[in-house]
């Protein structure tokens, strides 16, 4: 048996009730009554050796120890043996045995009257001890019987003793790492400057998880990297560092980062001093591992932690492990345990924890809690009452984690809350309670540096959109629920190269590159760190307004008005978004401020028809070579050179059954009822729907035996992100159509091999008929800077590329561009890289990129949520002109095919955006062109066509204008 089926058996079968060891693949051990080491006792029997030690074994041993005194004063003074034995019996008995100790004190009187003073003296003496221990139990205390900060080295102490400023050291620490991170300074700024190493550094980790907390983790990480270069440092000074430094971790969203800084931490961490930070890395390490479903190291380490709750009678930690062990047998199904479980703590603690715990550890105790409550009623709809204690939970936690800057717990406990209120029927609440999850989530996440870094947080981003847009949707608020599926795909932009925003690049880059170095030494390199890259700061996406209002703005940027920008396009214009979220494909139409929006099951359109149409598309499954690739484009019912009768013809067929599932009933009324058929269609789509030739698609509803395209009856821009239009918007104006291609790049990469036959662009190497200047490559970047360095904003001018893009990827979502000599790129990072705040190049206003994937929202085979997942960061190249100053651009869905009739189309987009006045009507106008072509029988393939698209202001040069 494998380890990870070992472990979830072992969880399967686990019961509260039943002691069982550790399975052997773990750590071999015995099962037991209670936790005895590696073996994992019962609750109950943990919880009455518990009751034993801190509530029955005290008194007992403070009778005994009185019994001693009273018979050593006894023995001293010389008494008798009777006299003495009564005295031990006075004793033991005192208080509690009334019928022992009254006989042994009037015996006492009888045989030896002088010595009762004695039992005043041990009457004294059990209550001071009975009294501390009181009081011991009810003021704050160190973990297990430690002075929490027993770890500094004790040359430092005295230091700091004779300066007078231990108080502040400890003071302002434990409000930095806990929970009063606003009153640190206070305290912290009162030490001189020239402390001790230790100190030191101890106080610049502090200091680094006060940053932390308060959002500013660039500057956290730059205080723990200076830490980080201090060899001198004790082994339990350095542990506690990284004990801070994988919380810092946590908050970055790098969990294996963090989970190897908990493993050194604990290696470091020993002895008695340590114990309370041991207990707290002991859980941190645990806590992470059971959120990740890592299942092994999760039981490896609660093992380890109830052993050390159950030998120091730590009644918290006893609880919170048992609560673990409920989560982790949750989730492999062993709900009947879980629930057990659950009865059982809330039969021993009235359902509401236990004393002793801090204010956060608190809100993470009911928080897991009510988790748990909602994972155990998972199947059906909890009772009132189960939902009533999930709120109340779920609340107390988020009083308690509001002023403790945990924006991660701050947003589950939203999303706990958002669940319970849903299933009460309260859907208003439940989303109320999404969207403040959303606005927390996306505060953090695009406070971080890189695109790496961002990962984990897209997760918890999602979880908050699912649960937004489905009470939206029970809502039956089609503006909020548009609202949300816009802010859904809305593209975040670089921060702009400007003085600050190339200053802050730079300090980001060097950040990256100190805490790639904080890691410990010898720790497996983890898969989600990589190589360390340059850091990608991007501004939160804009937030935006549908119809003239907005339920999750999340900045306070002035929005985006949807509406408005739709406007820009034409008098009549439409708009299209759609996208999959959870179980669900939402479509949205707009027309005129009037927004609809519709909900089908994802399965019926994804996995039959889409996946049909992306089989019938030029894009490369995962490890297809590239005769596959050719025998699947010859099969393509898009590679057919002429129609077919129309109820026979593959390519309609195809394309049909995707308009009828992609395309909104008011949608299709609307373009089909509209007057002189020349409407706008503006496209928003993410994910697998990228790959959708829109403009392509049959009208449904059409005759029985007319084949009606979008393309016939509206103009088609699609939309990458709407903060890029709105960008474009404000920067120049047109006020002439270029009238020629002024600069035509063929092959900037390597001309020489597109012509020998080992490049599938060949026929994309002739120049087009208008181009005044024509260059071949190879180009390198200075020569090809050189070359965009003669545009200039005031003259209107046309750029034709023809070679090849390299896609972004996935973790450096800046790094793609066009390739270029030397196997480089030239990319959204050269145009847009300007210490003046402008673009670095200036652009030419209009450019036709006869590139693969140009548009750069790349749809790719085999992801894992069975979809193909849109680059959610920086877009692609042609966004990256429009940011860079063009107005009009032509580029590429996908790949785009060597076929016989490339030349005739790709010259003839470069003369209609040359000397058009609209060059997104004009592009519509080669798309009819080759349709009518393919209709006749002339040679026209839908594939080489269908890829082109339009992006870009939609604002076209008025003929007066023009002439002017």
């Amino acid at each position: 048996m494998t380890a990870g089926n070992d472990v979830t058996g072992w969880l399967l079968r686990r019961r509260p009730g039943t002691g069982t060891s550790l399975p052997d693949v773990l750590r071999p051990g015995r099962a037991s009554a209670r936790t005895i080491g590696s073996a994992l006792g019962t609750l109950d029997a943990d919880l009455r050796y518990w009751e034993f030690r801190r509530l029955e074994l005290p008194p007992v041993l403070q009778h005994l120890g009185a019994a001693i005194v009273a018979v050593a004063i006894s023995w001293i003074l010389g008494a008798d043996a009777v006299p003495t034995a009564l005295l031990a019996l006075f004793a033991l008995s005192w208080w509690r045995r009334w019928y022992l100790w009254v006989p042994a004190l009037g015996g006492l009187l009888w045989t030896d009257w002088e010595l009762i003073w004695i039992p005043g003296i041990v009457v004294v003496a059990l209550f001071f001890m009975r009294a501390s221990a009181s009081l011991r139990e009810v003021l704050p205390k160190a973990s297990m019987g430690v002075a929490p900060f027993a770890f500094v080295p004790f040359r430092d102490q005295i230091a700091l003793r004779f300066i007078g400023r231990w108080s502040d050291f400890r003071l302002g620490v434990d409000k930095a790492v806990h929970d009063d991170t606003h009153r640190a300074e206070a305290f912290l700024s009162r030490l001189p400057a020239d402390l001790p190493a230790a100190s030191r550094a101890i106080v610049q980790t502090a200091r680094a998880i006060r940053e932390g907390k308060r959002g500013r983790l660039d500057e956290g990480f730059g205080l723990v990297a200076v830490v980080g270069e201090d060899e001198e440092l004790s082994a339990p000074v350095r542990g506690w560092c990284d004990l801070q430094l994988g919380d810092l971790l946590v908050m970055a969203g790098q969990h294996a980062d963090a989970a190897a800084a908990y493993e050194r931490a604990r290696s470091r961490l020993r002895g008695r001093r340590c114990r309370p930070w041991l207990i707290i890395a002991e859980t941190r390490s645990v806590d992470l591992a059971v959120r990740e479903k890592r299942s092994g190291a999760a039981l490896a380490g609660l093992a380890r932690l109830r052993g050390l709750a159950v030998r120091h009678t730590d009644l918290p930690l006893i609880v919170r492990t048992e609560m673990y062990f409920a989560r982790l047998m949750l989730d492999v199904g062993n709900a009947d345990g879980a629930r057990e479980t659950l009865e059982r703590l809330g039969s021993a603690h009235g359902r509401r924890g236990v004393a002793g715990a801090g204010q956060a550890e608190a809100a993470e105790h009911d928080l897991l809690r009510a988790e748990l409550l909602l994972l155990d009623q998972a199947a059906s709809v909890p009772a009132d009452e189960v939902a009533d204690e999930v709120i109340e939970l779920a609340g107390n936690a988020l009083l308690g984690l509001r002023h403790l800057d945990r924006p991660a717990a701050e947003t589950a406990a939203h999303l706990v809350l958002a669940e319970a209120r849903a299933r009460r029927g309260d859907r208003r609440d439940a989303l109320a309670h999404a969207l403040e999850a959303l606005r927390t989530v996306q505060a953090l996440r695009f406070q971080l540096p890189s695109t790496a870094w961002r990962e984990r947080w897209l997760t918890l981003h999602a979880m908050a959109f699912v649960t937004a847009v489905e009470n939206a949707w029970e809502c039956q608020d089609a503006l909020c629920l548009a609202e949300l599926l816009e802010t859904l795909r809305a593209q975040p932009l670089p921060i702009p190269r400007d003085a600050a925003g190339t200053a802050l690049a730079g300090l980001l880059d060097a950040l990256l590159a100190e805490t790639a170095g904080l890691i410990p030494d010898g720790a497996e390199e983890s898969a989600s760190r990589g190589p360390v890259r340059a850091a990608d700061p991007l501004e939160a996406p804009f937030p935006v307004v549908v119809g003239g209002r907005s339920w999750c703005l999340m900045s306070d940027e002035r929005p985006i008005d949807i509406d408005a920008e739709l406007a820009g396009f034409g008098p009549r214009t439409w708009y299209l978004s759609a996208a999959f979220v959870g179980p669900w494909f939402y479509r949205v139409a707009a027309h005129d401020g009037a927004w609809t929006v519709e909900r089908a099951e994802r399965p019926a359109m994804e996995t039959d028809r889409l996946e049909s149409l992306l089989d019938a598309l030029p894009i490369r499954r995962p490890g297809e070579d590239t005769r596959a690739f050719d025998d699947r484009m010859a099969r393509s019912p898009l590679s057919s050179p002429a129609r077919r009768r129309l109820g026979d013809d593959p390519e309609f067929t195809l394309l049909h059954s995707i308009a009828e599932e992609l395309l909104p009933a008011s949608l299709i009324e609307g373009l089909a009822t509209a007057p002189e058929r020349d409407s706008v269609l503006a496209v928003s789509l993410s994910g697998s729907l990228v790959a959708v030739p829109v403009a392509a698609l049959p009208l449904p509803g059409s005759a029985a035996g007319e084949d009606v395209r979008i393309a016939d009856v509206a103009a088609v821009a699609h939309v990458p992100s709407w903060a890029v239009v709105a960008h474009s918007r404000k920067a120049r104006a047109e006020h002439a159509a270029p009238g020629a291609v002024d600069l035509a790049l063929l092959g900037p990469d390597n001309a020489k091999q597109y012509l020998q036959g080992r490049n599938d662009i060949r026929s994309s190497l002739e120049p087009p008929p208008l181009a005044q200047e024509t260059v071949h490559g190879p180009l390198d970047r200075e020569a090809l800077s050189e070359l965009l360095r003669k545009f200039t904003e005031e003259v209107p001018a046309c750029l034709y590329v023809a070679g090849h893009v390299e896609t972004p990827r996935k973790d450096e979502p800046g790094s793609g561009g066009i390739k270029i000599a030397g196997g480089s790129l030239f990319g959204s990072r050269d145009l847009l890289q300007s210490a003046a705040g402008t673009a670095r190049f200036p652009m030419p206003s209009r450019a036709v990129l006869v590139c693969c994937e140009s548009l750069g929202q790349v749809t790719t085979r085999g992801e894992p949520d069975g979809g193909h997942v849109l680059h959610n960061e920086w877009l692609g190249i042609g966004a990256g002109m429009l940011m860079a100053g063009a107005q009009h651009v032509y580029c590429t869905l996908h790949l785009i095919r060597d076929l016989d009739d490339a030349v005739r189309i790709n010259h003839a987009l470069a003369h209609a955006l040359a000397t058009t006045h609209d060059p997104l009507r004009a592009l519509r106008d080669v798309q009819r062109e080759e349709l009518r072509r393919w209709r006749a029988g002339d040679r026209a393939r839908p594939l080489s066509w269908q890829p082109y698209v339009y992006v870009g202001t939609g604002r076209p040069v008025s003929p007066e204008r023009e002439a002017c």
